[in-house]
């Protein structure tokens, strides 16, 4: 599963508004419903060879009749659209607001570029939740509403294989990177939980292991590690970075009774 940025061709149709106000659309277009709208004024800015996706100043997307009529299944329940016109020409076209605003950012993996003065400023590296995106063929994120439009698989293999011309598809993020990295993250603990198995010493039963722990010593049981902290039992898990999380064992006594011990260093809480 991958995300794409869509952008416009750098030879399609250029538009801009007749009285230069495009900046005032920016604003509006915030990814929420818009109740009152005057409807756009627009003209040829430069002349191009694509006109199903012309490029608009403010960067709001605007889509020709065709296109709009091939995207509906993605656009429909996403799109709220505002018909144009364009001055000295019959381009049948609308302005799109996209209103699927989705809080989707994956800030555990994704890398902010920040300015001098440490004002985000976009996404060096930019990760999406899987459950966020997931069927959501064409939406915005709050960090970048003004500019960025992404869209999914179904969306560009749609474009791609019509007749449409001038949709530009940027890869930004791609499902199966992050999966390998969970794998590889998986593989790392087994190889971590199979050391410590492979360099255990004598094998203890929990009563003669409990000796250690009360001497002041730790034991181990895989990924399972016991000491005292004070007069509280303390069970560490294991963790990726190779440390401990730490939780009182009073609960779990019952069950790590049954496990076979092996004395270990301590570690600090």
């Amino acid at each position: 599963m991958k995300v794409w940025k869509l952008s416009t061709h750098n030879r399609n149709v250029e538009l801009n508004t007749v009285r230069n106000d495009y900046y005032e659309y920016q604003d509006n277009f915030d990814g929420n419903q818009i109740l009152d709208l005057v409807k756009p004024h627009l003209m040829v800015f430069k002349k191009g060879k694509y006109y199903d996706f012309p490029y608009f100043t403010s960067g709001i997307p605007i889509f020709s009749l065709k296109a709009i009529d091939l995207l509906k299944v993605f656009l429909e329940d996403n799109v709220q659209f505002f018909d144009c016109t364009v001055e000295n020409y019959e381009m049948p076209i609308k302005m799109l607001n996209i209103t699927n605003l989705i809080d989707a950012v994956d800030y555990s993996q994704s890398v902010p570029f920040l300015l001098l003065w440490r004002k985000w400023s976009g996404f060096k590296k930019l990760s999406f939740l899987k459950t966020k995106v997931s069927e959501q063929h064409i939406f915005k994120i709050p960090e970048s509403y003004k500019t960025n439009v992404y869209v999914s698989d179904y969306f560009r293999d749609t474009v791609l294989n019509s007749k449409l011309k001038g949709f530009v598809f940027d890869e930004v993020w791609n499902s199966e990177d992050i999966d390998e990295t969970a794998n590889a993250k998986q593989r790392q603990y087994k190889k971590m939980v199979g050391d410590i198995e492979r360099e255990k010493g004598e094998e203890l039963d929990w009563e003669n292991a409990m000796k250690f722990v009360l001497s002041g010593s730790a034991i181990r049981c895989a990924a399972w590690k016991i000491q005292a902290k004070t007069d509280v039992l303390m069970l560490g898990n294991l963790n990726l970075d190779a440390g401990y999380s730490w939780t009182k064992a009073n609960n779990m006594i019952p069950t790590l009774s049954t496990f076979k011990w092996h004395v270990a260093e301590r570690s600090d809480f």
